[in-house]
């Protein structure tokens, strides 16, 4: 499909190199299959980086098509390889993406916001049964 000198496979990266992994990187790509909440496409948002992933599993509630990332159905190797072309020609899109993919992170998975909202959602059942 004409994109294999538009990426580099590493493999499994481990916990030491992942940082300078995200940081030398411009798109994080995750062609699976089957996928709970994979932690690599997280951590990749987190890094600022857009994700091209397929639409699997709980990966929807982490990415919107066209505002944190782009989705595929998988298997879908030509609309894969469309997707790596767009963004690796588009640094405006990839840019917006990734911005939009830390916001999400920094919002949703926050810890302290977590708690905040949690002790929200407990004071309320609380005052509820009173």
């Amino acid at each position: 499909h004409g994109i294999a000198d538009l990426f580099e496979h590493l493999g499994p990266v481990s916990m030491d190199d992942r940082i300078a992994f995200y940081e030398r990187s411009d798109i994080f790509v995750l062609p699976t299959y089957a996928e709970a909440m994979p932690m690599s496409v997280i951590e990749a948002m987190a890094a600022g980086l857009p994700v091209i992933t397929t639409s699997v599993g709980g990966i929807p509630e982490l990415i919107e098509h066209h505002i944190e990332g782009l989705l595929h159905e998988p298997g879908d190797i030509a609309a894969l390889a469309h997707q790596i072309k767009q963004l690796a020609n588009d640094r405006t899109k990839r840019f917006a993406l990734g911005t939009r993919a830390r916001r999400r992170v920094d919002e949703q998975m926050n810890f302290s916001n977590y708690i905040d909202r949690l002790r929200g959602e407990i004071e309320s059942v609380c005052e509820a049964t009173n």
